[in-house]
């Protein structure tokens, strides 16, 4: 026995090792205050939410308590049978869960939460009938896997009404949510104990998922007017930022645009990617662009191509994977700009160059006379020290001009 519970909670100590080493946490957009962040607690979309919860969680923790009770009584089974059977349903309804957030994305939360409920009511009431073992064995697992879909579906729409709040408002619904498992065994007892069935306990339920399924389509009215597409899609709002993306290419300079600052920069190369460090960077690259007035050119390179080693190629499928990578850097330029204008930077322009990184970047540098490159890496370790990284090292060989670097 002993040896047991110890292989358990080794067990459960895998899934804790992997989040300490590979989870991290991500960088907060948007600073918010106490008060700000449990607003989610006194709204009435969050108890609408709740309530919702309260069916598709709720009721699938009611049903797994209750299900082994229920067959063991209605069909004289075994005890062991009886959890086999509300485990086989139990399952479905874990598994399906993910296709509820897949229906979601593709047709939208409240969408699939319609559906869900609808085939959640049909299943009470079914149940609630005298049928044989099997066919309630296959109506459950059907019910599990509505429920369970549905679990999916309503987090689709959690970080979409509280974007900012997210962790606040999915812990407060999930735990209202299992609250709400306590509701089916209750039911299902005061039906059996004052009926002599089980039918007025599915029936309470079926209402229960009725008036949810109101509440829905009521909140659904007001939701697709504020934050949320029609059927629940995300709102994708389209960036209208206006700047020009020049391309770089090797012996054509870039058309500079002059524009004398107070200090010594006039013009500042900030090469972007997908840095962890990228918050940090352009809140630098803000401050000196505003305090000396410099130019700051923001440069993406596309070094895919490059790395991949494909020189030249007649392949149409290159060609499309070609103009999603160039599709993909432009839109990395353009995300940066914004986020730079919402900081009051207004001097930008952005170079799109394919190529080396390195080279490019000390390319673009001499070519515009730059005299700071603003540059994020990581901090070497002492072997690191030693390679620098390559691409930084590259850079320092080469620079033109001062390098200023961020790291951690």
């Amino acid at each position: 026995m002993a040896s047991s519970i110890w292989n358990g909670c080794i067990f459960m100590l895998i899934p804790i090792v992997v989040m300490i080493i590979f989870a991290k946490e991500p960088p907060d957009r948007e600073k918010q205050s106490l008060k700000e962040h449990l607003a989610c607690l006194f709204e009435k979309d969050g108890w609408s939410f709740n309530f919702i919860y309260i069916i598709t969680f709720g009721g699938f923790i009611g049903l797994s308590n209750f299900l082994p009770t229920y067959f063991h009584d209605q069909f004289g089974v075994t005890k062991v049978e009886a959890g086999q059977l509300t485990m086989l349903a139990a399952l479905m309804g874990s598994a399906i869960r993910i296709v509820g957030g897949w229906a979601s994305d593709k047709w939208g939360g409240i969408t699939t939460l319609t559906a869900i409920f609808g085939v959640v009511i049909v299943c009470m009431i079914i149940a609630g009938l005298p049928i044989g073992i099997t066919a309630t064995t296959i109506l459950f697992m059907v019910c599990f896997a509505a429920l369970g879909a549905g679990n999916g579906a309503l987090f689709q729409l959690v970080p979409l009404r509280w974007p900012l709040a997210t962790a606040v408002a999915g812990s407060m619904i999930g735990e209202i949510g299992a609250l709400g498992g306590s509701f089916i065994p209750n039911a299902m007892g005061l039906s059996k104990q004052n009926t002599g069935s089980f039918f007025w306990g599915f029936m309470s339920f079926a209402i229960l998922a009725a008036i949810a399924f109101v509440v829905l389509r009521v909140a659904q009215r007001k939701w697709t007017q504020k934050w949320v597409g029609k059927g629940g899609l995300a709102i994708v709002k389209p960036q209208s930022i206006d700047i020009e993306i020049h391309e770089h290419v090797v012996g054509r300079e870039v058309p500079a645009m002059h524009k004398k600052g107070e200090f010594a920069y006039r013009t500042i190369v900030y090469p972007i990617g997908n840095s962890e460090l990228a918050d940090k960077a352009r809140e630098q690259a803000a401050y000196l662009a505003k305090s000396t007035g410099a130019n700051l050119l923001l440069l993406y390179v596309n070094q895919k191509s490059h790395s991949t080693g494909i020189l030249a190629t007649d392949s149409k499928q290159f060609e499309s994977v070609r103009d999603a990578w160039i599709n993909e850097g432009r839109q990395i330029l353009k995300d940066e700009a914004s986020k730079l204008k919402e900081l009051k930077v207004d001097n930008i322009e952005a170079v799109f160059g394919q190529g080396d990184v390195a080279t490019e970047i000390v390319t673009i540098a001499k070519e515009r006379n730059a005299e700071l490159i603003l540059l994020a890496s990581h901090k070497a370790s002492p072997l690191g020290k030693l390679l620098m990284g390559n691409r930084t090292y590259d850079v320092f060989l080469d620079t033109p001009c001062p390098i200023l670097r961020i790291v951690r």
